[in-house]
């Protein structure tokens, strides 16, 4: 039985191209989790929404500066769970600030100043990476996954339904995946990757 990280068991996640943990809560109970047991100071909080905090968090575990690749990847990440996905927008606008600055009452509230990042395109890519003998799936950013996987399906928000999408995605890296890996990914079950699709649905990067 394989033990699963403590990030990999409720939230979404995935790492950056620049070794850092990016997470994400699923719900605002998550994100109050996250704000109180595993975020520090030197981690970066990264918003869709400032009046809706659901937010993505870089975890900075060894207080050096954040490089703004990661930044960046982080941003498409919050994008692309946000409701610029589900409204089929071609960019939007992310905004980030240092733990110090978000204090945790009734609400989630920030003090001093917001950066933001303009024209954050959503897009998510799956692949799988071999472990203990099986595949397991990852997502996140292109930039981050193909920095894991050689090969990958990269998604858009669109119209077509996550189970029709998952097998087209299914198919695609049976096609695109070395001749080892193939069987594998035939066993992996479509409803998960139906799960990471965001807001239910999109369409492949043709």
């Amino acid at each position: 039985k394989i033990r699963r990280k403590w990030y990999e068991r409720f939230y979404r996640w995935f790492i950056s191209s620049d070794g850092f943990l990016v997470i994400m809560g699923k719900n605002e109970r998550h994100n109050r989790t996250i704000l109180k047991r595993y975020s520090k100071e030197n981690d970066l909080l990264l918003f869709a929404n400032l009046k809706n905090p659901i937010f993505t968090v870089i975890k900075n575990e060894k207080s050096s500066s954040i490089p703004p690749e990661t930044i960046y990847q982080a941003a498409q990440f919050t994008a692309s769970y946000s409701i610029a996905w589900k409204e089929k927008k071609e960019k939007t606008t992310i905004f980030y600030v240092k733990r110090d600055q978000v204090m945790l009452n009734d609400k989630i509230l920030i003090q001093g100043g917001i950066k933001e990042i303009k024209k954050v395109k959503p897009v998510i890519s799956i692949s799988v990476k071999q472990e203990n003998g099986n595949v397991k799936l990852i997502f996140g950013p292109p930039t981050a996954i193909r920095k894991i996987s050689p090969f990958l399906v990269t998604i858009i928000p669109g119209d077509k339904e996550a189970r029709e999408l998952s097998q087209e995605i299914k198919k695609e890296l049976m096609l695109k995946a070395p001749f080892e890996l193939k069987d594998l990914i035939e066993a992996l079950d479509a409803k998960e990757i139906e799960k990471v699709i965001p807001f239910g649905k999109g369409e492949i990067v043709k």
